[in-house]
C-alpha cells in the first residue's frame, strides 16, 4: 500500500506514544510522553499557528515517522518569513528514510525549516535532505547554588566532590550588576499594556529575530512540563523589556530576553536582571541560556556565565529567502523559546555544569 501523510488525533495518542517510547528507548513514565505535554504540543490552539502539529507517515495502518511542528518566524528586512522547527521526530528503524520522508513533506508547509543539534544520525541526515549549516546554538551557565546543587544531583560517584568544588569557584565569578534605577518586577500573563513591548519592538542591528505575539506568550507560559514565570524590566520605572524564565527542577533557563534600546550596556543590564529574577525562586541552583547571537553572548560573559559548548544550527531554505554575504554563517537571534529546549529535561542529569 502506498505511504498516506495525516495528522494525529488525541485517539491516536495512544499508538503514538507506544511508538514514540519504542523508538527513542524511554520508560513509560517519561515525561516526554506525559498526557498533559503532548496536548498541549499537539493539540492546544496557539495563535501564530491554525493548522495540525503533529503528523505521522503511515503504510498498512501502521505509524512508520512522527513528527511535531514547532512554528517559528523570523522579522527579516523584508516582512515575516515562516519557519518551523520539527520536534518529537522520529522514524521506525524498520523503514529506514522513513523520518527523512516525513521531514521533507514537512518542509513544504512553511517556507524555511530549521533544526538545531540532534542526535549524531539526525546530524548526518539532514544534510542530504538540503539543510545547510548556518551557525551555532551556544549553551551558557552560571551556578548561584553549588551546596543545593550537589545535594540534589540525582547522580553521585567520585567525581562529585570535585564538581562540587569546581562549582563553588564559579559561582565567584564577578559579574555585572544592573546599575540603580533598572529594576524586573514579575508578570503574570502579558496582556495589552505589553503589546507593543512585545510585538513592535525595534530590531537589533545586523540581526534577524523571531517574531513574539502576547499570545504566543501566554501560550508558552501554559507549558506543563516547566514551572514559567515571566517579569517586567523597567528603567526609571517605565517598562523597557520583559523576560521568560522555565523552571526545570533545580535548573532555571533565561528562555526568552529583550530589551529596549537593544545597546550592549541594555544587554547587560537586561541579563543581570534576569539573574536577580532567577535567584529569587530559593530551589535555583543554576541558571542556563542557549543563544546565536554574539550581542547576548558577550552580554550572557559579562554577567558571570560560562560557555559550556554549542550545537549545530542547519537551515532548510530551498528558495533562497535569507542568503548571508560570502556564504557566512546567518544572523539568527534564536533563544530557547524557539524550541522545546526551554522544557526538556533528563532527570538523571538535571543540571549542565
Amino acid at each position: 500500500m502506498p505511504l498516506s501523510f495525516e495528522p494525529t488525533t488525541p485517539q491516536d495518542r495512544p499508538e503514538l506514544v507506544r511508538f514514540l517510547l519504542d523508538v527513542f528507548q524511554l520508560p513509560p513514565d517519561s515525561l516526554f510522553v506525559r498526557p498533559d505535554l503532548l496536548e498541549w504540543k499537539f493539540d492546544r490552539p496557539r495563535p501564530d499557528w491554525e493548522a495540525p502539529r503533529s503528523y505521522v507517515f503511515r503504510r498498512d495502518g501502521e505509524i512508520l515517522s512522527h513528527g511535531c511542528i514547532w512554528p517559528v518566524t523570523y522579522l527579516t528586512p523584508e516582512g515575516p518569513l515562516t519557519s518551523m522547527r520539527v520536534i518529537d521526530w522520529a522514524g521506525t528503524r524498520t523503514h529506514p528514510g522513513s523520518g527523512a520522508m516525513l521531514m521533507r513533506k514537512m518542509a513544504s508547509v512553511t517556507e524555511t525549516v530549521l533544526a538545531v543539534g540532534g542526535s549524531e544520525e539526525t546530524q548526518k541526515v539532514v544534510p542530504a535532505i538540503g539543510f545547510r549549516r548556518t551557525g551555532d546554538f551556544y549553551q551558557y551557565a552560571r551556578v548561584l547554588r553549588p551546596w543545593r546543587q550537589m545535594r540534589t544531583y540525582p547522580v553521585k560517584n567520585w567525581k562529585t566532590p570535585i564538581r562540587f568544588l569546581r562549582n563553588a569557584l564559579w559561582s565567584r565569578t564577578p559579574a555585572h550588576r544592573a546599575p540603580a534605577g533598572w529594576s524586573w518586577r514579575p508578570l503574570p500573563r502579558f496582556g495589552d499594556a505589553q503589546k507593543v513591548l512585545v510585538e513592535n519592538p525595534p530590531p537589533v542591528e545586523g540581526w534577524i529575530g523571531c517574531r513574539r505575539t502576547v499570545g504566543m506568550l501566554n501560550y508558552l507560559l501554559d507549558c506543563p512540563a516547566a514551572r514559567m514565570s515571566a517579569f517586567l524590566i523597567e528603567r526609571e520605572g517605565k517598562p523597557c523589556g520583559y523576560g521568560i524564565l522555565s523552571h526545570v527542577r533545580g535548573q532555571t533557563r533565561i528562555s526568552d530576553l529583550h530589551v529596549t534600546p537593544g545597546s550592549p550596556e541594555n544587554w547587560r543590564n537586561a541579563y543581570a536582571l534576569a539573574v536577580e529574577a532567577a535567584r529569587r525562586d530559593p530551589e535555583c541552583a543554576e541558571v542556563v541560556s542557549w543563544v546565536s547571537a554574539g550581542f547576548r553572548r558577550t552580554a550572557l560573559q559579562s554577567c558571570g556565565f560560562r560557555a559550556l559548548g554549542s550545537e549545530p544550527v542547519f537551515l532548510y531554505d530551498p528558495r533562497k529567502r535569507i542568503v548571508p554575504p560570502d556564504d557566512a554563517a546567518l544572523p539568527l537571534d534564536l533563544q530557547l523559546l524557539d524550541g522545546d529546549e526551554f522544557f526538556l529535561a533528563d532527570a538523571l542529569y538535571p543540571y549542565s555544569t
